[in-house]
């Protein structure tokens, strides 16, 4: 399996490159570290050590991530500088999703610069570097369906990051989560203190008719 990755353009998914396939480079190296959480320690005048304020809001919060790719241009010395524009062109200074060849369930949002632009042996070289979003995002939106006949105990299962989930019901219906009821009217929905949590989420739905529930799953 030749190594890769995908660019696909932020306002038109149907524009994307294929590094190895569309521009014939070979990527020699992937360095991609974990976001650094955003951390807040407070002074304990009273007392030892500090107060951590990190999760006062429920979930850690996190810097941008910043994957590294190192390729080798395949041209002839004399194309060098034509495919060094071409790419510069396309993807320098611009927003991308970006989908590692080893983790194709899931892409990053962020913008690229090309760095370290070199000629060694008629050979180019280059990185792509990228300040992405924290997450990186399941390819495809997690999408549940149930019916409901008077009540229904669902569990909804969600990864890393909290997420507000969009739900749409064919009646009205009460949903009850986290020992909060919600009286909704029958469409579309997005409650804010409805949120999904990692791991399992237990909604209780009552009402007849369906309930489907639908949310962008994130993870580390």
């Amino acid at each position: 399996m030749e190594r890769f990755i995908l660019l696909e353009d932020i306002k038109d998914n149907t524009k994307y490159v294929n590094t190895y396939e569309d521009w014939g480079l070979i990527l020699n190296n992937i360095e991609d570290p974990l976001p650094s959480p955003k951390t807040d320690y407070i002074a304990n005048s009273g007392g030892d050590g500090t107060i951590d304020n990190t999760e006062a809001l429920d979930e850690v919060k996190y810097n941008d991530r910043t994957p590294k790719f190192t390729f080798t241009m395949r041209e002839k010395f004399n194309d060098i500088g034509k495919i060094k524009s071409k790419i510069a062109n396309y993807i320098h200074g611009k927003r991308f999703k970006i989908t590692m060849y080893r983790d194709l369930d899931y892409y990053y949002i962020g913008r690229i610069s090309i760095e370290d632009f070199a000629i060694n042996k008629a050979t180019g070289t280059f990185k792509l570097v990228a300040t992405c979003n924290p997450y990186k995002y399941k390819q495809n939106i997690t999408i549940y369906k149930f019916n409901v006949d008077n009540e229904r105990i669902v569990e909804i299962t969600n990864e890393r990051k909290n997420v507000v989930p969009k739900i749409t019901i064919s009646d009205d219906m009460k949903i009850e989560f986290e020992e909060h009821s919600y009286s909704l009217e029958r469409g579309t929905h997005e409650v804010l203190n409805i949120y999904l949590k990692q791991g399992v989420n237990v909604l209780k739905i009552k009402g007849t008719g369906t309930f489907k529930i639908e949310y962008q799953e994130a993870s580390l």
